[in-house]
């Protein structure tokens, strides 16, 4: 079974640290590459878009390359989403050019996969053909293979062929395939295009490897790999599986493997979670993209049951395609128009307030908290919500995320409490106590007859627009322990707390539980000696 490893390290395994690679991280792993006699290298990325913060290997620039101590007859490649090459979803010649202004002649690279979905296939046809006219060997990467049904493979394939392309690839982007699939997919391609298939496997359900094994088998010629199998979501088809199994004829370097991973990747991997998991294997058989879970195993504020209702929760996005608006909802609050219902205000006066976030102190002083309540009757508002506090207290569980509220669902039919949430995320299909409050993201906070202002999506802000309306000035909280591994979140909370102080100067936060963040402070345990707060 003759075939070709690809080995993608630095492309793949840049979604896990934003393609910000150490320089002895680079320098160690192309020397592993050469130890182990590892021809074909893809080095990252080549985005257009410079909308977010990432690291050279997004970028791959020829300067970037030029700095890298890589053999002459090591083929080097690049990675292109066909939607860096579009403006306005139509092929745009220019940015193309501004990617690749080189002939390949005068580049470093050899040869760039076009990474494309079904409905950008006519942008990657448009790019291949310049590309090869520049003469680098390009390849089609097509992704989400699941939603391609036979014809559409067949076309991809004849249109392949028609390019003169070099190989073209399939990408099992949610991890759902099984080894016949693979079989069959590999089947088609083969037979339509004629030339070089290869496969990118995801390893959601723990069949990466196996997966891999099933193209070559079937006849494919191109396998990608990555160590440790570092990469989007559950990672991929592990580079060290595939070398120990089929190229230790060459030597015992795998030791150089072992080594390099332990000094490397393995404190990485434990800190990212890359690889397969219960998580990943039930989004796998759901067709759920594993970012989605990538996202929500990074941030704090979602639980194991929230992960696991969101995956169970009746659809209400495109689950297949990732897109970081449907965890982090800002973009569409931005975009959508608040409704013409009045705030009712006079719900939320006349009492203290309380609000809970999911810190664990919030289960440690649950007795106090729960005997404060009792004792000071606040009007008590739940961040999302907490299974480890007594429910029958809250009055409101507050939601801003849509990912959230579904998680939640199933579990809130059985609480006493009403759900507050903004019009633009109500899932339709579910009968919830509703209290509707809607929101608007601007530059500060803000009150209005018909909607809230918040500086963020953040729903603590949310929460603190909702306790303005209180008589009373201060604003009690407990459960909001801080971030210990999150800097960022630690100060953009910290950001948040800053801005309602700006705003609200004579509200006074409070914190009943030890907290780092930069609120007031008081033990819940001395104000129960109180007899008012």
């Amino acid at each position: 079974m003759e075939f070709k490893l690809l080995e993608c390290t630095l492309r793949d395994g840049g979604y896990q640290v934003n393609w910000d690679f150490s320089e002895t991280f680079v320098s160690d792993y192309l020397d592993l590459c050469s130890n182990l006699d590892i021809k074909n290298i893809e080095l990252g990325f080549r985005f257009f878009d410079n909308n977010v913060w990432r690291g050279k290997f997004a970028y791959t620039t020829e300067e970037v390359i030029s700095k890298l101590n890589i053999s002459n007859d090591v083929n080097l490649g690049v990675m292109l989403f066909s939607g860096q090459a579009e403006t306005n979803n139509k092929f745009d010649k220019n940015k193309l050019d501004y990617l690749f202004p080189l002939k390949q002649s005068e580049s470093r690279v050899d040869f760039v996969r076009i990474a494309t979905y079904i409905d950008g296939l006519s942008t990657s046809y448009e790019v291949a053909k310049q590309l090869t006219s520049q003469g680098y060997e390009v390849s089609i990467n097509l992704m989400q293979i699941q939603n391609a049904d036979q014809k559409t493979i067949e076309d991809f394939g004849s249109s392949g062929k028609e390019l003169n392309l070099k190989s073209i690839y399939f990408a099992d982007s949610v991890g759902c395939l099984f080894p016949k699939d693979v079989k069959n997919i590999v089947g088609m391609m083969k037979s339509s295009f004629g030339g070089e298939v290869g496969i990118h496997a995801h390893n959601n359900l723990g069949l990466a490897f196996i997966n891999s094994v099933s193209a070559i088998e079937a006849g494919a010629t191109w396998v990608d790999g990555t160590l440790t199998g570092i990469g989007r979501g559950p990672g991929n088809t592990l580079t060290e599986d595939i070398y120990i199994n089929y190229f230790t004829n060459k030597g015992n370097n795998y030791q150089d493997l072992i080594s390099f991973n332990s000094k490397h990747l393995e404190e990485l991997k434990y800190s990212k979670k890359w690889g397969s998991n219960p998580y990943y294997f039930l989004a796998g058989k759901n067709k759920i993209h594993p970012s989605y879970i990538q996202e929500m195993l990074h941030d704090e504020s979602f639980n194991e049951d929230d992960i696991v209702n969101f995956i169970e929760s009746t659809s209400f996005i495109d689950k297949e395609s990732f897109d970081i608006k449907n965890v982090n909802f800002t973009e569409k609050i931005f975009n959508s128009t608040p409704s013409s219902n009045k705030i009712n205000s006079t719900k939320f006066k006349n009492s203290n307030v309380l609000i809970l976030g999911s810190g664990g102190n919030l289960k440690n002083y649950s007795d106090e908290i729960e005997t404060f309540i009792t004792k000071f009757k606040p009007l008590v508002i739940q961040l999302n919500a907490n299974q480890s506090f007594s429910t029958n207290l809250i009055d409101y569980n507050i939601f801003l995320n849509p990912n959230k509220l579904a998680s939640e669902i199933k579990a809130h039919k059985k609480r006493l409490s009403k759900v507050i949430s903004p019009s633009q995320i109500i899932i339709d299909g579910y009968d919830l106590n509703y209290e509707i409050i809607d929101v608007k993201v601007g530059e500060n906070f803000a009150t209005n007859t018909h909607y809230l202002e918040i500086p963020n999506s953040l729903v603590l802000g949310y929460a603190f627009m909702v306790a303005v309306y209180s008589d009373h000035n201060n604003i009690y909280m407990a459960g909001f322990d801080g971030y210990k591994f999150s800097d960022q979140k630690n100060d953009e909370v910290n950001l948040l707390i800053e801005k309602f102080r700006n705003s609200f100067p004579d509200k006074n936060l409070i914190s009943i539980t030890p907290s780092f963040f930069n609120l007031n402070q008081k033990s819940v345990v001395g104000l129960l000696r109180e007899d008012n707060i």
